[in-house]
């Protein structure tokens, strides 16, 4: 097979794959049986499965600001409308790097879901201690946010966030009755 024919079904092969159009697994094989076991995955000779210090420093910064969320809640003298206001800035910028790599088929796209379900937990669970000093209130919505976890869980078939969901409303109901 000549090198012009073998460049061109790689490339087809590479369009395949970043349009979905066979499962990256099947791609993946086509391309190291084309390239003859050379790593053009993509043009960078990175595997998109593969982790990048580019998917640390976003996973680390997302991480970091569900902690500086978690900080401002419960360890400032921040007024409540200033707190509420940083909240809803760090979770919409959570939520936008979530939408932002949804594009891509990774890991970290899941590690992203988490850390913005942890911000939305987060943020029900303050707002509601501000709305109502009622502990069923408080149990209302941390059993909302565990179903929630568990439907989506199942959903985009994410094992971790499905047992995340039970495990939290199996611990609320030893709250509950103990």
């Amino acid at each position: 097979m000549t090198e012009e024919r073998k460049r061109t079904i790689i490339n087809e092969i590479k369009y395949w794959k970043q349009h979905n159009l066979l499962p990256s697994h099947y791609c993946d094989f086509l391309l190291a049986l084309y390239s003859e076991g050379q790593d053009i995955l993509n043009d960078d000779n990175v595997s998109p499965n593969n982790w990048s210090i580019r998917y640390t420093i976003i996973l680390f910064a997302d991480l970091l600001m569900l902690l500086l969320t978690f900080f401002v809640i419960y360890f400032t003298q921040l007024a409540t409308v200033m707190q509420i206001v940083f909240i809803v800035i760090l979770t919409t910028i959570s939520y936008f790097l979530f939408w932002y790599w949804k594009k891509e088929n990774t890991k970290l796209l899941h590690y992203l879901m988490i850390i913005f379900l942890f911000h939305i937990f987060l943020d029900s669970v303050f707002i509601s201690g501000l709305v109502s000093s009622m502990t069923w209130v408080f149990y209302a919505v941390f059993l909302l946010n565990c179903l929630v976890w568990v439907m989506i869980g199942r959903l985009k078939k994410v094992i971790f966030l499905t047992i995340s969901g039970i495990i939290g409303i199996i611990l609320l109901l030893v709250i509950i009755f103990i």
